[in-house]
């Protein structure tokens, strides 16, 4: 499979998304970057692109425990750093 764009990777890249396939990453990896994915809700994403529109922070949103299992799979078979609140159930 060929991504556009990919093969023109030339500097390592440090991004931050809320997902990610494995070809996208292994391209950024093989440029020597890294890639974090991060749990955000819908709410919390718009919070984080237009910080001006939310004067007080939001609180951080309560990960389902579904969320949970698919985040660590992806961090399991990707490979990569997956960051999300932790509940107090689960610590």
């Amino acid at each position: 499979m060929f991504i556009k764009g990919a093969d023109r990777i030339t500097y390592p890249l440090n991004i931050e998304v809320t997902d990610a396939s494995k070809t996208a990453i292994d391209y950024v990896r093989k440029a020597g970057g890294s890639i974090n994915l991060v749990y955000r809700t819908q709410l919390k994403l718009k919070e984080h692109l237009y910080p001006e529109k939310y004067p007080l922070p939001l609180r951080d949103p309560i990960t389902p425990a579904w969320k949970i299992k698919k985040l660590q799979r992806l961090e399991a078979d990707r490979g990569i750093n997956v960051e999300y609140p932790k509940p107090k159930w689960f610590i």
